[in-house]
């Protein structure tokens, strides 16, 4: 370490060059370097999502639920995994054991979950997939006095619209879904020998999309889908339940009232007192906080010139501004505390050795922001706190080291050999000093997710 230390003060123009080296990647890599207001963690879990289309609890879980189970059974690297079989879906929350790669483990249940082949055929492909703590950024929220279905038509259309400009993540939140419900007359069952059964059945059967396979021909092959899903009440109206012996047939319309529209539920969501509902925007693995947060502000004032009258688009929670604020506490101290250790040297020292003591601040926080860029790192809530507690240590040593080399300077060992002397007998207390409150923190870096 004494050698590399006289070495530099030797060599004044590496040592130069390095520093402006260091400084000018810091400024380059700032910009490009991920900014949120906290780094995405993940939670140690996969799950796995499967949709089957018209099926009751018992029979997602029969079906779906169960095969899948046997999937991932006996799978090392699963701690414990939780089912849940709903209506039309199954849903599985497997925890993942310490130490365990996720990445590995994922592609394995993708391959054991991919080589299912006893689903039926309406089952939806599974979506297997490693979860991650929620990374939401804001809600955009559109209010007005306006029924709930003219809402839910907006926030989609303002969904996709915030897709076309780049935001990968975005969620409607909403407590009422899309619902076509049919309400299937008693008389007309019995008037057709029918049960309520099977006309469940038939509206299984006939309402769905099948492979049909492909057809190889001297231009090449050919998929074959048959394409029956019914989507809006009119579809289902039309579809053919019976078929009668002189040609005619019954169709769904014929014996039930088909209604399209969303779920009941006494749960409403208001916004300065008026009818809204709120789209979830979170951030992506590859977008800047700031850039998505001007992104969403300059959408809403345009999106409100476009609105009806009566309904606006809001931003709430916006968390941009407390990771600016953080920003400009950074600033605010690293400034303050360059002018701090500045001024205190002026006032013992001559003014070339502070400036160029002061000089090492900066330069030791552009030399960070460099490491956090080549590490993958992120300017986050975390690591700007880091930086405000390691300000204070820079600003300390900066103080501790340049009054050294002054006393020897004053004590007689003039140029390079008071500065190397100097530095040379503070190094090893200063460097001792960072390292302590380095291991404080080592333990983190074994608690898990």
């Amino acid at each position: 370490m004494n050698g590399l230390i006289a070495w530099f003060i030797h060599n004044r123009v590496a040592a130069n060059m390095l520093m402006f080296i260091i400084v000018a990647a810091g400024i380059m890599l700032i910009p490009e370097t991920k900014k949120e207001i906290l780094p995405n963690v993940s939670l140690d879990k996969i799950s796995i999502t499967a949709a089957y289309p018209g099926a009751s609890p018992t029979e997602v879980e029969e079906a779906v639920c169960m095969p899948l189970e046997r999937a991932i059974t006996g799978l090392q690297g699963i701690k414990d995994f939780h089912t849940a079989a709903k209506e039309q879906l199954c849903i599985i929350s497997m925890n993942i054991e310490d130490g365990i790669d996720g990445a590995d483990l994922l592609d394995k249940i993708k391959g054991n979950v991919g080589a299912i082949s006893s689903f039926p055929s309406t089952v939806a492909r599974p979506i297997t997939k490693i979860t991650e703590a929620p990374n939401n950024i804001a809600s955009l929220v559109i209010a007005g006095n306006a029924d709930y279905a003219t809402l839910k038509t907006i926030a989609g259309n303002v969904r996709d619209e915030l897709i076309n400009l780049g935001v990968s993540r975005v969620r409607i939140r909403s407590n009422r879904s899309y619902e076509i419900s049919i309400e299937v007359s008693e008389e007309e069952l019995q008037r057709y020998n029918m049960s309520l059964a099977s006309v469940a059945q038939a509206i299984r059967r006939n309402s769905m999309k099948a492979s049909g396979g492909s057809v190889s021909t001297s231009g090449g092959s050919i998929s074959v889908e048959a394409v029956g899903q019914a989507y809006n009440a009119e579809d289902f109206r039309n579809l053919i339940l019976l078929a009668q012996p002189d040609g005619g047939h019954v169709s769904l319309g014929d014996i039930s009232t088909i209604r399209d529209g969303l779920t009941e539920t006494n749960q409403q969501t208001f916004f300065d007192g008026k009818p809204a509902i709120m789209l979830n925007i979170g951030q992506g693995d590859r977008e800047n906080l700031l850039d998505l947060a001007q992104t969403l502000h300059e959408y809403a004032e345009k999106k409100n010139q476009q609105l009806t009258e009566g309904i606006t688009v809001s931003i709430d929670g916006d968390t941009a501004k407390y990771f600016e604020r953080r920003i400009e506490l950074l600033v605010d101290n690293a400034i303050s505390g360059l002018a701090l250790v500045f001024i205190t040297l002026l006032l013992f020292m001559t003014l070339r050795l502070s400036l160029w003591v002061s000089l090492g601040i900066p330069v030791a926080f552009l030399g960070g922001f460099v490491i956090l860029y080549l590490s993958g790192g992120s300017i986050n809530m975390i690591s700007t706190f880091a930086l405000l507690i390691v300000l204070g240590i820079v600003v300390d040593d900066a103080i501790i080291v340049g009054e050294n080399i002054h006393r020897h300077h004053t004590l007689g060992s003039k140029g390079e050999k008071g500065a190397i002397i100097g530095v040379q007998e503070i190094s090893k207390p200063v460097i001792f000093a960072v390292l302590t409150t380095a291991v404080s923190f080592t333990p983190m870096f074994f608690l898990p997710g």
